[in-house]
Formats: structure tokens, sequence, C-alpha cells
């Protein structure tokens, strides 16, 4: 992974683009997949954020997870598009387990 890593940067630079931080898992962000495979486990969210509380800010935490489900049903629309079976019916579980707690709780200032 920190090859990877290494080789984005060096486009990046190639290009022009500068990054605040040298430091790879810090420009990764690869604590975000266990904690959203925490969350499709249907752990607690203040267990989580408890777990995790130097990753980020649990406002942060919801909309990173709210992004996750956004980014899944963007992929189903391109599966459906392409016709990839398989594909479409890996996004529709994640967004049928993801959709719960949360993310999902009437909103405090509409009715």
């Amino acid at each position: 992974m920190i090859s990877t890593a290494e080789d984005l940067i060096l486009v990046e630079q190639n290009h022009g683009v500068l990054e605040e931080s040298n430091n790879y898992e810090e420009w990764l962000n690869i604590i975000f997949p266990l904690i959203a495979y925490d969350w499709m486990m249907m752990k607690d969210f203040a267990e989580i954020c408890k777990t995790h509380e130097d990753f980020i800010d649990p406002g942060g935490l919801v909309t990173a997870l709210w992004s996750l489900v956004k980014l899944a049903e963007e992929l189903l629309l391109a599966a459906k598009f392409i016709g990839e079976i398989n594909l479409m019916n890996l996004m529709e579980k994640i967004i049928e387990i993801s959709k719960w707690d949360i993310l999902f709780l009437p909103s405090f200032y509409f009715d």
C-alpha cells in the first residue's frame, strides 16, 4: 500500500498538486474502511466513535458513512446501465445493510 501511495504522490508532484502531509497513512486515511466495516457489522455508533475517536468527529463520521451509501447508489446505477448483475447485487446489499441507526433518523430540523 505504501508503494501505491508513493506512486500517487509522485503523480501529484509531476502535475503540480501539493500535498501538505507525507504521512502515507494519514494521506490514505486507511482507518475509514475499518470504521465502515464496523458500521456494516451493525456496531453501535457510540461504540464506533469511542473506538476511533482520533479518526474524525461524529458529525464528520456520519457524513463519511452517508457518502459511502451515496457512492454505492451511484455504483448500483452504473451496474444496471452496463448489466453487471453481480455488482448490482453487491451494491444493493451494501445499501440495504448500511441504512440503519443514525444515518436514517428523521431530521431534527424538518418535518
